[in-house]
């Protein structure tokens, strides 16, 4: 009876988790302007990431553009959740390095955009930073 009961609290929990989830993202808003790669299962800026990041945010500061990032994951990691770890990081190095963050939306993609199709690699571990028209 206890696994029964048991079970039935899983189904509930993974039902209210699916139910609550946010609806997919549309498509991008704006110019894509930059790409930051990560490491497997890391949403942690490596040193590349910094230096990519650098001209851009020197031109966002400038400027009152809006600001999307769109995480995104290959199909070995926790998709959604990595995903969004991955842009709200690029969202603080921009943040640290002037530009506002009210000015910044990160969106978490998973695996659902892939760069490249069948490809379990670093291409698909990315955040996309796109600046409005």
């Amino acid at each position: 009876m206890l696994l029964i009961a048991r079970l039935i609290a899983v189904i509930l929990a993974i039902t209210a988790a699916a139910c609550s989830a946010d609806p997919p993202p549309g498509p991008p808003k704006g110019q894509s302007v930059a790409m930051i790669f990560f490491d497997l299962n890391s949403s942690t800026v490596i040193s590349e990431g910094h230096k990519v990041l650098a001209p851009v945010a020197k031109a966002l500061i400038s400027q009152s553009k809006r600001v999307e990032l769109r995480g995104h994951a290959d199909e070995r990691e926790p998709a959604i959740s990595l995903a969004k770890a991955r842009a709200e990081a690029v969202k603080a190095v921009l943040v640290e390095k002037g530009v506002s963050a009210s000015r910044i939306v990160s969106i978490g993609e998973g695996a659902t955009r892939p760069m490249a199709p069948g490809e379990k690699g670093s291409l698909n571990r990315r955040v996309e930073v796109f600046v409005e028209q």
